[in-house]
Parts: structure tokens; sequence; C-alpha cells
């Protein structure tokens, strides 16, 4: 009688391989699923960089700013898909710091350099400027929040065009001054707008087909080998 109890506490014990595959499996997933989350943001960035190095038309047509809220919106609209996750903000950030080929001999009594802004549109991409007065004094970058950063002595403006934070950065060049140029790009998604899916469906097509088909047979098995060990327990 008193094997009883320790019969039963060896019948409802779990069988260590099994255990031991489940969690291999677990494991298989998880890192499968962290693989196809990264290359799909790759994808994506992939499509955003092209986009923004291709696009000739004009800067503030109808056309190429839906193209971009597309393309900068399609992960935050992907995540936002995603059980369990309520919202996502995706900020990108290009900062390239340059300085004056010349070496120019700014002093903290320069005067910085009047820049106009343009007005914002649709489009959220913002192109920043920063003109310091002397090297190594100033090195501030407009952030999202429309703070700026670094000592005072310096100014920062934002633009929504490209060819005019360009030509504000040459002027800001020609005047000898250490200039910083920052791309600060925010992601807000009009998400009644049906070009927003086309982008998300592009990048989940060839992430697709990249990474879960020829990963489909290796998951296949390894879930098959749990199903077995579960069996045979």
């Amino acid at each position: 009688m008193s094997d009883i109890p320790l019969q039963q506490a060896a019948q409802n014990e779990p069988c260590h391989s099994c255990l031991t595959a489940l969690e291999a499996a677990a494991s298989m997933a998880r890192l499968v699923l962290q693989g196809v989350w990264h290359i799909f943001c790759f994808i994506v960035d992939i499509q955003m960089l092209i986009e923004a190095r291709y696009d000739t038309r004009p800067p503030y047509s109808r056309r190429t700013q839906r193209n971009r809220r597309g393309h900068t919106g399609s992960l935050e609209l992907m995540v936002r898909l995603l059980p369990g996750m309520l919202s996502f903000y995706f900020n990108t950030s290009l900062s390239e710091s340059v300085e004056n080929a010349a070496g120019g001999t700014s002093t903290a009594g320069e005067s910085a350099i009047p820049l106009v802004a343009d007005p914002a549109t649709e489009d959220h991409r913002w192109y920043a400027v920063t003109v310091g007065r002397a090297p190594g004094v100033y090195r501030g970058a407009y952030h999202l929040s429309g703070n700026s950063t670094g000592t005072p002595g310096g100014t920062v403006q934002r633009f929504s065009d490209m060819h005019c934070a360009l030509a504000a950065y040459q002027a800001a060049v020609l005047a000898g001054s250490v200039v910083e140029v920052t791309v600060a790009t925010t992601h807000h998604v009009v998400y009644n707008d049906l070009s927003t899916l086309i982008p998300v469906l592009k990048a989940l097509t060839f992430t697709l087909i990249l990474v879960v088909l020829p990963l489909l047979p290796l998951i296949l098995a390894v879930l098959s080998l749990a199903i077995i060990f579960l069996l045979s327990a």
C-alpha cells in the first residue's frame, strides 16, 4: 500500500526527454520569429532607403507624400497588427557630422547664419541643419520632441525639403561655420489610406520567400519530433 503514492508520483512525473524536446522546439520557434522580424525590419528599411534615394518627383506632390507615408508607416502598421502590441513608434535618424574642409576660423563672437525653414507639409520628414559658432562648442541636432541638444551658441533649423536643407548647408559651409546635418524622420501613419498596406504586403511577401519557406521543413521536423516524444511518453 505504501508503494501506490510512489507509483502515482512516478507516472505523473513529466518525461525529461519530452521537456527537453519542448524546450528545444520553443527555442527554435523563438529564434525563427526573431530572425523573421529582423529581416522584415531590414526589408522595410531597404524600401525606405530606395524610396528616399530614387524619388525624383516634386517634394510636395500628393503622390510623393502618399508613397512616403506608406513606406515609412509600414513597419508601424505591421506591429500594430500583431497581438499583444498596442502601439509602436518607429524613429529613424541618420546623422552625419561634416567639418569645414578649409578649417574655418569661426569665433564665438560670430553670429549664426539666418536660415528660413519651410512650412510643414503632410510629409513628416525633417532635415535639420545645425550651425555652430566654433569647432567643438556646439554639437546639436533637432530631435523628434522638438528640442535641441548641445551647449548654447548655435542655431538649429529644420526643413521639410531636402533641397532647401542642402542649400542652407552649403551657405553655412561657405560662411566658415561648423555644420551638422541630421535627417530625422517621424512616422505618422494614416491608417485609412490603403496605400500603407502595399509596403507591408511587399515586405511580408519577401520575408516569407526568403526566410519562412526555406526554414519551414526544419520547423516542421522539430515540431514533429516534439509530438512524437509527447505521444510516446
